[in-house]
């Protein structure tokens, strides 16, 4: 069974935010979500 993700990212001033999306449960968990500030 082939499973299905949607990622998002998001790039600040200051930080660079990466998520996973189950599409399928519709569930975003703690494993698939990174932040990182950034020295700019």
């Amino acid at each position: 069974m082939t499973k299905k993700y949607a990622f998002g990212a998001d790039t600040g001033g200051s930080h660079i935010s990466v998520i996973a999306m189950d599409l399928e449960k519709g569930d975003i968990s703690d494993c698939c979500y990174a932040n990182s500030n950034v020295d700019n």
